[in-house]
């Protein structure tokens, strides 16, 4: 494969994976593979070569956890210390709920 192309993947995936840790709000994120070819206009199928190679470049993304493609999307969860919105709980989160009452 040409670096052209790798770079472009590489691109596709971390734009994916920004996508889905801004927001998401349960660690997890899928996309369907025809908005990757309306946005990209990257054609997948999950038994491609392109198929093969985005998840190969998702899952050298540090934020992924864990990957599944399956026949028509991918679905992605994340290290949740990534995702700004699922950070919201915590001890730090429980201090609106007692002082709710005061």
């Amino acid at each position: 494969m040409n670096k052209k192309k790798q770079f472009m993947l590489k691109e596709i995936a971390n734009a994916l994976v920004q996508e889905g840790i801004q927001r998401t709000t349960t660690g997890t994120w899928s996309v369907s593979f025809q908005e990757i070819r309306e946005r990209f206009g990257l054609d997948l199928f999950a038994d491609s070569d392109a198929g093969r190679l985005i998840v190969i470049a998702l899952k050298q993304e540090e934020e992924i956890n864990e990957l599944i493609m399956t026949e028509d999307h991918i679905e992605m969860s994340y290290h949740l210390e990534y995702c700004p919105a699922c950070n919201q709980g915590g001890a730090s989160g429980m201090g609106s709920v007692f002082s709710a009452g005061l």
